[in-house]
């Protein structure tokens, strides 16, 4: 007996486009793997953003921090008539050098700057102090207790002397990477007032 027939079809040849959907899965695979990349590059330039924008922030907060303690040291001098003795701080120059320039004694070829460093970890403050000389006070006695020409305690006699507070905090991670940050503040001292921060 002859053997049932089978119902197989013939083998079929391969058309121009059986090795698209391939070809097509490889080009997905290519844009998948550059956009990851992309995203990754993107990624890192932000962190790298990020960090230089927390590092300026730091340095910058450190040397507004270094004006803070200034008219304490200021109302200490010129109370005492000599040069303040502060734990953590380091004035610079000869014993009475920080006294002379904070009374205006000392021409000003001859001042030096800074004046003071702090360490603020892991930054260093250097504060130079300038005086700027002294200007009378507007207004009377009364206006000056009545506050009208800010701070006061009253007829002390109506003059500010005007200082110049220049900070500076720098902050080395690497010798290439210093960052700085320079703060300028004019202050007045008005005698006869508690002056600074307590």
């Amino acid at each position: 007996m002859p053997a049932p027939a089978t119902n197989t079809p013939a083998p079929r040849r391969p058309g121009p486009q059986q090795g698209f959907v391939l070809v097509g899965a490889l080009l997905i695979m290519l844009l998948l793997v550059l956009i990851g990349i992309s995203a990754t590059t993107s990624t890192n330039l932000e962190l790298q953003i990020a960090g230089a924008d927390r590092a300026r922030n730091e340095v910058f907060y450190a040397a507004d921090s270094g004006v803070n303690p200034v008219p304490r040291l200021i109302t200490i001098a010129r109370s005492t008539d000599q040069d303040p003795a502060v734990a953590g701080i380091n004035i610079l120059g000869a014993p009475g050098t920080f006294y002379d320039e904070v009374m205006g004694f000392t021409p000003e070829a001859d001042r030096i700057s800074p004046n003071l460093t702090f360490p603020f970890p892991p930054h260093q403050v250097a504060v130079g102090i300038n005086h700027r000389g002294a200007q009378p006070m507007v207004g009377g006695g009364a206006e000056f207790a009545a506050g009208a020409a800010g701070v006061g305690a009253g007829a002390v006699g109506g003059v500010m002397i005007m200082y110049e507070i220049d900070a500076e905090a720098t902050r080395t991670i690497r010798t290439a990477d210093d960052t700085r940050a320079a703060v300028r503040v004019r202050y007045r001292h008005v005698p006869g007032t508690a002056g600074g921060l307590q």
